[in-house]
């Protein structure tokens, strides 16, 4: 592969990790969700470019739990089953994708976010989000994706963050009702 080639796979693993910003500054659940269904479209393409083989299936997998997620008002995608489905699906997507034991990092990882983002606390899922995004950092830095590499840092601090602001000194944001999430009780 040439120089330019790779250039504008690294490049597009950076409008990647700029697009994840975008993620948790949404103000709908629903929008969330688009957001990150599009951060996993492109994370597929950059990582299937890059010959990581294992993350683009992985990111692929993600797009569709984000369309069970995003229609979760919908009697099919409200079941709790889903959570056991995609882990399965990762880690057979892992058997028939193995590029060696690397291949286990980024499903491990997964693992962890979707248990993390099934939970309907916020401290599990920042909890859960720590090892979820250590494998991803491992992963990435192996397979020489600096965007992917660079995004996953950057969410392992923010879990960290959320963990020590939230968690063990307990600051809590206190929102106008019109503003809290569905699941989220009212700040304290």
């Amino acid at each position: 592969m040439g120089k330019t080639a790779q250039t504008l796979i690294q490049l597009l693993g950076f409008v990647a990790m700029g697009e994840s910003f975008l993620i948790y500054i949404q103000k709908s659940h629903k929008r969330v969700l688009m957001a990150k269904l599009i951060d996993d479209v492109l994370w597929t393409i950059h990582y299937f470019l890059l010959g990581a083989i294992s993350g683009a299936v992985l990111n692929l997998i993600a797009i569709g739990r984000e369309t069970v997620f995003y229609n979760n008002d919908k009697k099919w995608a409200r079941s709790p089953l889903w959570v056991f489905a995609f882990i399965i699906i990762s880690w057979v997507s892992v058997i028939t994708t193995w590029q060696g034991p690397i291949s286990a990092l980024p499903a491990t990882g997964t693992t962890f976010a979707i248990i993390g983002f099934s939970s309907k606390s916020a401290f599990v899922s920042r909890l859960l989000g720590v090892p979820a995004q250590v494998f991803w950092c491992i992963y990435t830095f192996c397979m020489h994706s600096w965007g992917g590499f660079s995004g996953s840092i950057i969410v392992l601090m923010s879990a960290v963050v959320g963990l020590i602001k939230f968690d063990i000194l307990g600051q809590h944001i206190h929102l106008k009702p019109h503003e809290q999430e569905e699941n989220e009780p009212e700040a304290q």
